[in-house]
């Protein structure tokens, strides 16, 4: 039989069938392959799986072990407590408060006030309010480790910090850039009647404190938020905010920020100063 020559279309067709066969039996063993893979992965997923419920389950059973142990210590520790009490409800109040240290502070006026307040791991301030004069305001930082205490007449504000240093927040005067002038805060509350300087001052975090003052305007019933940073209470400043009305009063201080009334409308200011 005569072969068919390297310039004929029965030649020609040979080798393409012969590529094509190639081609096949290379994808056949490539999906053979793709496929065995995939069921290995899965199997070993499987595996995993029962592992991994079997450690869980043990672990289940033993929290399971330690909360049974726990509500056995607890009411242990309950009825011991519930005994100690009954045997001191005969305790005056004066021999509870003694639980509580007392410190004094000197303001710049001359009077001196006793705060209340219990030692840990850090100072946590315990304020009476029967041990405060009525003319002061005082507030409680939210980690409880500061405390503000604002003298109602002459509005002088002084933070007791964790370390039981006092310092004076409000600012000794105001200085105009437009006037290139001080006025002093003496000068202008004994100037203008009811004048807000440093008024109602409140923690908004433990390093900020918020305040109504009518600064920078005289004569004028416009009230601003102010704030005073006092994260380094080395370099206390104080900040103007956009923050304003004729009448400001703060609320409740919550997760999201402080209420505000202004204008006999309540509002929320945020940590970051927006205003909802």
């Amino acid at each position: 039989m005569k072969k068919a020559s390297i310039f004929s279309r029965e030649y020609e067709r040979k080798i393409r069938r012969k590529r094509f066969a190639i081609l096949f039996i290379i994808l056949f063993f490539f999906l053979v392959l793709v496929y065995y893979i995939v069921n290995f992965s899965e199997f070993n997923n499987y595996v995993k799986n029962v592992y991994y419920s079997m450690i869980t389950k043990e672990n289940d059973e033993n929290v399971d072990l330690n909360n049974k142990l726990n509500e056995s210590v607890d009411l242990i520790g309950e009825t011991k407590e519930q005994e100690h009490q009954e045997n001191n409800n005969n305790e005056s109040i004066d021999e509870v408060s003694l639980d509580y240290l007392k410190h004094e502070i000197s303001l710049n006026n001359g009077e001196k006030i006793n705060i209340f307040y219990e030692e840990g791991n850090q100072i946590e301030y315990i304020a009476s309010q029967d041990e405060l004069p009525k003319n002061y305001r005082f507030d409680i930082s939210p980690s409880r480790s500061r405390i503000l205490i604002e003298e109602l007449n002459t509005q002088d504000t002084y933070m007791l910090d964790e370390n039981l240093n006092l310092f004076k927040l409000d600012p000794e005067f105001f200085y105009s850039n437009s006037a290139r002038t001080r006025f002093y805060k003496n000068d202008v509350v004994s100037s203008y009647e009811n004048y807000s300087w440093y008024k109602n001052a409140r923690f908004l975090n433990d390093n900020t404190i918020v305040y109504i003052s009518n600064l920078p305007w005289f004569g004028k019933n416009e009230q601003y938020i102010w704030r005073t940073d006092i994260q380094d209470v080395n370099n206390i400043t104080h900040f103007m905010t956009s923050v304003g009305g004729e009448n400001i009063d703060f609320g409740e201080l919550t997760e999201e920020g402080i209420k505000v009334n202004i204008n006999n409308e309540m509002k929320l200011l945020t940590f970051s100063f927006v205003l909802n």
